[in-house]
This record gives structure tokens, C-alpha cells and sequence, in this order.
């Protein structure tokens, strides 16, 4: 069995670690906890400067794709006719009705 005199150590060395660890935890947040940064309105006007940038810049790009989206659209639009006038100019081979290829003879003409 434990002596009086032992439990009584044991029970010192418990609580003293206890408060040893306490103030390490409260040592180690003070340390590494971030401080914020100080406010002043120079900062103020610096971060809506920024922000006012940001806004332009942002319009600029949506009108640059804006525009280039239009560009785009009409020249969809133009390879689209192209391709029904296309279609409709090689319609008429497809009515021969053989799947077989067509073919085309050229004749030159030769000076004797």
C-alpha cells in the first residue's frame, strides 16, 4: 500500500503539473495567436482605391467579352450560311441514288 506521505507528493505533483500546463497553453496562445493589423483610414482609403480598380477592370473584361462573343456569333452565323449553301449546292448528287463515288472526266486540250 502507498504511504500517507506518498500520496500526499503524488497529489502535489498532479496539481503542479496541471498549472504548469495551464500556463504553457496561455503562454503558447499568446505567442502564436495573430494580432490584427492596425486600422486607420489611410488603410481605409487604400483598400476602396483598390476596390474601385478591381471594379473597372472587371467591367473591362466583360466588355472585351462581350465584344468577343459578338465576333464569335457572327462568325458562326457566316460559316452556318455557308454550309446550307453548301448543302444546298451538293443536293443534287445525292439524287443519282448510288453510293457509289462520282466520277468526273476532264478533258484537256492538247495543241497537235
Amino acid at each position: 500500500m502507498d504511504s500517507p506521505s506518498n500520496n500526499s507528493t503524488q497529489t502535489w505533483l498532479t496539481a503542479i503539473t496541471g498549472i504548469a500546463a495551464a500556463l504553457g497553453a496561455v503562454l503558447a496562445k499568446k505567442r502564436f495567436t495573430r494580432k490584427a493589423p492596425p486600422h486607420s483610414p489611410a488603410h481605409d482609403s487604400a483598400l476602396q482605391a483598390l476596390a474601385a480598380k478591381l471594379d473597372s477592370n472587371h467591367k473591362e473584361v466583360l466588355s472585351a467579352v462581350a465584344a468577343q462573343s459578338t465576333a464569335i456569333e457572327k462568325r458562326l452565323d457566316a460559316l452556318e450560311s455557308a454550309v446550307a449553301r453548301f448543302d444546298e449546292r451538293t443536293k443534287f448528287l445525292s439524287t443519282f441514288g448510288s453510293a457509289e463515288p462520282l466520277e468526273v472526266k476532264i478533258h484537256h486540250n492538247v495543241a497537235p
